[in-house]
């Protein structure tokens, strides 16, 4: 859910929902008309802040890098760009505890999915 008033996300733009709508709706599931709304009217600062978590974020000590490789995948589902796999391994390697990095030097990996072993 949205937490508050539609308009409020919006700022002085309230006007435009419901033309918005016209053109983007219908929407079959809630979780879609969220998603769509967030992406045309979420502010500046609210498209940041995962971006700024994502570029902050390191493995904490006591993080499995299964939990870790999961955070990392998460925050690049709520910036909804289209990033390469590789862009994200790359990341979530540099960024996991230094003491994994021998993991890294052992395995080669493409993609953020965990191996299903």
């Amino acid at each position: 859910m949205l937490g508050k008033h539609p308009s409020a996300s919006c700022g002085n733009r309230w006007w435009l929902l419901p033309l918005w709508y016209r053109f983007a709706g219908p929407f079959i599931l809630w979780y879609d008309f969220v998603a769509a709304f967030r992406r045309e009217f979420a502010s500046a600062d609210e498209k940041k802040r995962p971006k700024d978590e994502l570029e902050a974020r390191t493995q904490h000590h006591e993080e499995n890098l299964k939990e870790f490789i999961y955070v990392i995948s998460e925050l690049y589902d709520r910036i909804r760009e289209e990033v390469a796999n590789g862009v994200k391994v790359d990341r979530v390697l540099r960024q996991m505890q230094p003491q994994l990095h021998d993991l890294e030097a052992e395995s080669t990996f493409s993609s953020l999915m965990w191996p299903m072993a």
